[in-house]
């Protein structure tokens, strides 16, 4: 029925490309790249299939935003990006970690046992940790979203999709640069700037920084930001065919740390975890493997994070075509304390990433286009982190290492000068050791469960320097042998996982599209693609292995500019098939301990539609619209949860079962992070002030229908429909050198749930995670 639903609508949205054939006729022949300075709508240059070219005229579902609408939109770290992509739900989860869902497919990613679906490139290179990402928000060009699985170009960890950040290149001969000030509500002061230095007639230099901080977002402080960040790239053309570009980039993240609310405290207030009045719900809510309530938590955040790395461009014109050489490292030292999802988490943490693209890409003149190319990745996360859930701990020591070897080609067959068809291959190798020990201490409380202290006395003999922790998270001096009774009188109970393990996955994905200029300015695509990631492992005493996840994508889309290049409509009609998908999340095991585990759960059918609008009113006015229909399904998605006690589910639980617990059925109900309808509307207009300048007003506004935000899928996790506005007027001298702008975002003050999950040791507590609240302040720019 899908396919008959998709054949149907690209019968109408190729007859739709067809009446712009007369439009197309109106621009006298002018090219579909023509820029807005003749009167119509400007062009936007990507790289999403690894060579540049015109957005429009990609035959792929990708949007881009440029830096003006990044900085209109007050996109300054990765969660902002929701605000302008319909597709994209992103939100921060806990210390400096966010996770990535487009059209629901995506992972909560806490620790290296698991990887994302999305992949987060910037200038070409992965950052796999998305931990990473918060520091590449500044000084950019754009940024590029492909939705849907890029199997054949991206490869490992790109199920869902790509977000590419595009940063600002030095420019050979040109002197220049910005500078940018914003002051702003929550004591907000965002830098950043660049220059661009010549530094011969062949080679140039551009450095750009930030410095952004703000205070906590939540009553009790959290939900700050203090992140500052340098970046240094070199270019040098040492011939008219070689052009090399050095890149290196440093940033350091300070500060408390992500916040967190809980469920049954109203979200527009922001009442944070450590806030007394979250308190007292930890103190009424029981936890029914200890026999008592919680206690209340005591903010001990802190973040002292650092990310670096380096790369190397090198585009070496050929016969064959280009040649891209493209070798990166990158390092992360993560040492924080959080507690935004609702139990402590002190995590120390050393990531090396390394890798290496070589692609061949031809000149696109003859009738066959190629992209040939090998990939490497290796990434040696070493981790030790505690989970303090209250009345149960978990250690964990460990040392991963992936090791990822790719060939991958793509053929475009230009059977007409308007009629192509592509195919792409990928193959890739992926191999995952891992060695972890894992403690985990229980408190017993005796002889009266009420008389023991909340929190209990947690030892920690691989986090240094050694601690423990108290009631509430709180820390006392750690004991060398710590006794069998607590100080408390509670009685500890141990049980220690370790294990070492490799395991070997390959797969081999495909790509097979048609392309046809159905007019001048019209495209027709339509595309079949397939995405893989691979399994791993967990640390548990049941079951610590998963296995690879795969999607298949169908997609058919039309892309059109209308009425002598001044509107512009796209169609995109999807189905995705989302195989063996990977779930992570807190689950209890056979003997009454919290485990973080990965699971395969089934499969889910994810379709809809998306049209995009974008039209130049007169000559001062612009209007956007951007609405996405998705209509998504657990078809099979049935997981087990091996504890004696029912969990907490709004799914359908059966058991208990013995040997294996409860199994838990969300089979036919709507998966998390999939609202079944998102629009974006935008307008955008010029008022000129002759020599004096100009104001530009820009109102930016977004819908969201109702929403899953938690894997356990209870009612008590969904985000109800919303909207959320933002305004901006500001005022540029007539040669646009200084502009002074004032701005609000979430005009609504909406508290917006973007991520929820239960407590694990007293599931009737709900921990949310929330999007900023209302914003506001001024921006001064000065380009030079």
């Amino acid at each position: 029925m899908k396919f008959r639903l998709l054949s149907s609508v690209a019968a109408a949205s190729f007859g739709l490309g067809l009446f712009a054939g007369p439009a197309a006729a109106q621009t006298n022949g002018a090219a579909a790249e023509a820029s807005g300075g003749q009167g119509g709508l400007g062009e936007i240059v990507v790289t999403a299939q690894r060579r540049e070219e015109n957005l429009q005229r990609a035959g792929m579902a990708v949007s881009a935003v440029t830096a003006d609408g990044l900085e209109r939109a007050g996109v300054t770290e990765a969660d902002d990006l929701t605000s302008v992509v319909p597709a994209l739900q992103i939100s921060n989860t806990f210390g400096p970690t966010s996770n990535f869902y487009l059209r629901g497919v995506g992972n909560f990613v806490t620790n290296a046992f698991t990887d994302p679906a999305i992949a987060f490139n910037v200038d070409g290179v992965i950052y796999q940790r998305p931990s990473s990402a918060q520091a590449a928000f500044y000084d950019l060009e754009r940024v590029e979203v492909l939705k849907g699985p890029q199997g054949t170009l991206y490869g490992r960890n790109a199920t869902g999709g790509a977000i590419n950040v595009i940063t600002a290149s030095p420019q050979i001969g040109e002197y220049g640069g910005f500078l940018n000030f914003e002051l702003g509500n929550y004591e907000t002061y965002n830098f950043n700037g660049a220059v661009n230095i010549p530094l011969t007639d062949n080679s140039a230099l551009r450095i750009s920084g930030q410095s952004l901080n703000h205070d906590g977002y939540y009553s009790d402080g959290t939900g700050d930001q203090d992140l500052d960040a340098v970046r240094a790239q070199l270019l040098f053309e040492p011939s008219s065919n070689v052009r090399l570009l050095f890149g290196a980039d440093y940033a350091h993240q300070g500060g408390v740390g992500a916040g967190a609310s809980l469920g049954g405290l109203d979200p527009d207030q922001y009442i944070g975890i450590f806030d007394p009045r979250a308190g007292a719900l930890y103190s009424s809510s029981y936890s029914y493997l200890a026999g008592d309530t919680l206690r209340p938590l005591t903010n001990q955040n802190y973040n002292d994070n650092d990310f670096w790395g380096v790369r190397l461009q090198a585009d070496i014109d050929t016969s064959l075509g280009t040649l891209t050489i493209l070798p990166s490292y990158r390092r992360s030292e993560l040492s924080f304390r959080n507690a935004a999802a609702g139990q402590v988490i002190t995590q120390d943490e050393t990531t090396d990433q390394e890798t290496l693209e070589i692609r061949l890409a031809s000149n696109n003149e003859g009738f066959i286009d190629y992209i040939l190319g090998a990939y490497y990745f290796h990434e040696q996360p070493d981790t030790l982190v505690n989970y303090n859930h209250l009345y149960f701990s978990a250690y964990l020591d460990m040392e991963n290492e992936t090791t990822s070897w790719a060939g991958f080609g793509r053929l475009t067959f230009n059977i007409t000068d308007r009629f192509r068809v592509n195919a792409g291959i990928r193959y890739t190798e992926d191999t995952r050791e891992t060695t972890a020990d894992s403690i985990n201490p229980i408190v017993l409380c005796t002889p009266v469960p009420s008389m023991c202290p909340g929190g209990g006395i947690l030892p920690s003999p691989l986090l240094p320097p050694a601690f423990l922790f108290g009631p509430g998270g709180s820390i006392i001096p750690f004991q060398p042998s710590p006794p069998p009774v607590g100080p408390d009188g509670s009685f500890l109970q141990t049980t220690r996982t370790t294990f070492s393990a490799s395991r070997d996955f390959s797969r081999t994905t495909y790509r097979a599209g048609i392309e046809y200029d159905v007019a001048e300015r019209s495209l027709f695509y339509a595309s079949y693609e397939t995405g893989y990631k691979a399994g791993g492992f967990f640390v548990s005493i049941d079951d610590p292995t998963f296995d690879p996840e795969t999607i298949e994508a169908y997609t058919i889309g039309l892309k059109n500019r209308f009425f002598d290049n001044r509107l512009q409509l796209n169609f995109e009609l999807f189905d995705w098939t989302y195989e063996d998908q990977q779930v992570s999340h807190f689950r209890s095991n056979s003997m009454a301990g919290t485990e973080f585990v990965t699971e395969n759960v089934g499969t889910s059918s994810l379709s809809g539609a998306e049209v995009e609008m974008l039209a130049l009113v007169g000559q001062n006015t612009t209007l956007s619209a951007t609405v996405q229909y998705l209509d998504a399904e657990y078809d099979d998605f049935v997981y087990s949860n091996p504890i004696s006690v029912p969990p907490t589910s709004g799914c359908a639980v059966t058991g208990p079962v013995v040997p294996g617990g409860y199994t838990v059925d969300c089979s036919g109900l709507r998966p998390l992070n999939t609202p079944e309808w998102t629009v974006t509307l935008g307008l955008e207009h010029v008022f000129s002030l002759g020599s004096a300048g100009s104001l530009v007003f820009n109102a930016d506004t977004r819908y969201q229908s109702d929403i899953i935000t938690g894997l356990e899928l209870l009612p008590s996790q969904v985000q109800e429909e919303y909207w959320m506005t933002n305004l901006q007027l500001e005022y540029r001298t007539a040669d646009e050198r200084v502009s002074l702008a004032a701005f609000v975002n979430n005009l609504e003050d909406e508290g917006v749930v973007g991520f929820s999950q239960p407590h694990p040791r007293a599931p009737t507590l709900i921990i949310n995670n929330l999007r900023p609240p209302q914003t506001y302040g001024v921006r001064l720019g000065v380009n030079f």
